[in-house]
């Protein structure tokens, strides 16, 4: 059994939560822009979050490629 299938079924199911939790909230929050705000608001809203998306993502491959690669190196010494 490979290392990284040992948590697929939980990081599977949280993301799933995230994806659910998401389809509730997003457009209970783009309703409120759109009538608080502006029309507008819930797009510039939705590009701040992927500004942010990037930005998180981006600042984390250094730490993620660094992970893999003791991954790869741990999964090595057991073939």
């Amino acid at each position: 059994m490979a290392i990284y299938s040992l948590g697929q079924g939980r990081v599977q199911g949280s993301i799933a939560a995230v994806m659910a939790l998401a389809q509730v909230i997003g457009p209970l929050w783009a309703g409120w822009l759109y009538e608080s705000v502006s029309p507008s608001a819930p797009y510039w809203s939705g590009t701040v979050q992927v500004l942010v998306a990037v930005a998180v993502m981006l600042i984390a491959m250094p730490a993620l490629q660094r992970l893999n690669r003791e991954m790869n190196a741990e999964q090595n010494e057991y073939q």
